[in-house]
């Protein structure tokens, strides 16, 4: 990815030299960089079909597609495939991925296929939106592990079963990252049922910390992609 390195100056900077083959025949964009792709959504989105048919105008004028890659890996096979799909809803209309990762819990939940198909994902999932919202719910520079721990301390308050919370401490521990080379490239040490138990105490730990939060995120993460 020759943005991977770039500062956010740089990157605009990039954004803007690719706007300039706007007048090329075909022009295929590929990135896994959130900020890149959110700066060429706003150039694109509007030029799309699925955003011109939402304003009622002529689809046929449609000059630009939002693609995303979905790699899944079935629990009958050890390799994993992709295809070509659309970009999902909640990548397409937010800035932020948290409400995409929120919705993938959701499916991870609510569904066997999806909760095997996207097993390989889901304890880093899982991490990242726990890191988000407790980065607003409890502000400092201590680290994810310790605000867990405070939280362990705080079961009366809460109304939640300590383990429950325990087991969002060993997603903690296991899905932090740079320990080693071998956590870049191998897959996640927890089973599916400590990555299910974890799944589904995130979700009551949300709602016990922020009811409204936790009521409009279920809201808006169970519209189908």
């Amino acid at each position: 990815d020759p943005i991977s390195s770039l500062d956010t100056r740089s990157l605009n900077y990039a954004c803007s030299l690719v706007k300039s083959l706007a007048n090329a025949a075909q022009l295929i964009i590929l990135t896994h960089n959130a900020h890149f792709m959110n700066e060429l959504k706003k150039w694109l989105k509007n030029k799309t079909e699925k955003e011109m048919s939402r304003r009622g105008k002529n689809t046929d004028e449609a000059t630009a597609a939002l693609l995303f890659i979905d790699t899944v890996q079935p629990d009958d096979n050890d390799s994993r495939r992709s295809r070509i799909v659309d970009l999902p809803k909640h990548l397409r209309e937010y800035e932020s991925e948290y409400h995409y990762l929120f919705h993938m819990v959701l499916r991870f939940l609510n569904s066997e296929e999806d909760r095997n198909n996207y097993f390989f994902v889901m304890p880093n999932v899982l991490r990242k939106i726990l890191e988000v919202f407790l980065a607003f719910k409890r502000p400092g520079s201590e680290g994810l592990s310790s605000k867990i721990e405070h939280l362990a301390q705080q079961t009366d308050d809460l109304s939640m079963d300590e383990l429950r919370i325990r087991a969002l401490e060993r997603l903690a521990h296991v899905e932090s990252h740079g320990d080693n080379i071998d956590d870049l490239v191998t897959a996640s040490s927890m089973t599916i049922e400590e990555t299910r138990d974890a799944a589904e105490a995130l979700l009551e730990l949300i709602e016990k910390m922020d009811s409204e939060h936790s009521r409009r995120m279920c809201k808006q993460c169970q519209i189908a992609t």
